[in-house]
Parts: C-alpha cells; structure tokens; sequence
C-alpha cells in the first residue's frame, strides 16, 4: 500500500470519528485540552523568525503559508494537509518533535483554495487541526 493511500485512510477514519461521535473538532479527541499550549497554526513564512509573527488564516497568491507546530513534546508526528472541497490529500509530512521546539513547515506550489492541516501523533493520544484558505 502506497504512503498517500495509508495518509487518506488515516484521513477518512478520522472524519468517519468525527461524524459519528458527534465531535465537532479533532481536537475533542484526548488531550490536549483549552489550557493546554500544544497548538498548530498558519503563519506567512516570511515571518517565522518574528517572534510576534500572528497567525494568518488567508493566504494570497505568492504568500507562502507555513504551518507552526509548538508545545508538544518528545513525539512523532504526522501532519496531513487535505482539500477541504474534494478530500484529496495533497501533502503529508511526518516529523519528530522534541520537547521546547517550535516546528515551522513551508508549504511550497499550494494551488489557491480551502485546506485543512492535521495533526496525528504516533500513539493516537492528541490530534488537532486548523483550516486556512489561499485566495485568487
């Protein structure tokens, strides 16, 4: 089985999760919770050395998004960047994290449109999402 076929079947029994517990985020699922400062969010890479870089949420042609990862620890993870309006997969990325480090993840050639990231740990314990849209 290829690696975009294992990513999309992750994808699916995810969303299949969602609907049928009736959850109406990944992040409903184990910790962390709202206090937690684990968190995945878009910022414009040009930024990622700013400090007090804010998250962005649309993106216009020529902007490159980064997805920024912080506040977990000591963890595999994998990230799936999905087309909100097919469900196709579209990039996918698997990365170990250690404890303290912000990750950033340049996501280079992205067509315009609506795309969600999430994210998956290795052992299923924490998962999260955040959507954001590249404008025309």
């Amino acid at each position: 089985m290829n690696e975009t076929r294992k990513y999309r079947i992750v994808a699916v029994s995810l969303a299949i999760s969602v609907i049928s517990t009736g959850c109406g985020k990944l992040s409903d699922f184990g910790t962390p919770g709202p206090k937690s400062l684990s968190r995945i969010s878009t910022v414009r890479y040009l930024q990622i050395r700013d400090p007090n870089a804010k998250q962005v949420d649309r993106f216009k042609i020529g902007e490159i998004p980064a997805i920024k990862i912080e506040g977990y620890r000591n963890t595999k993870v994998l990230f799936i960047i999905t087309d909100v309006n097919t469900g196709d997969i579209v990039k996918s990325k698997s990365l170990n994290i250690r404890k303290g480090e912000t990750i950033y993840w340049p996501l280079l050639k992205l067509e315009p449109g609506l795309y969600m990231v999430s994210l998956l740990t290795s052992k299923g314990t924490r998962t999260d999402r955040h959507q954001f849209s590249i404008e025309y």
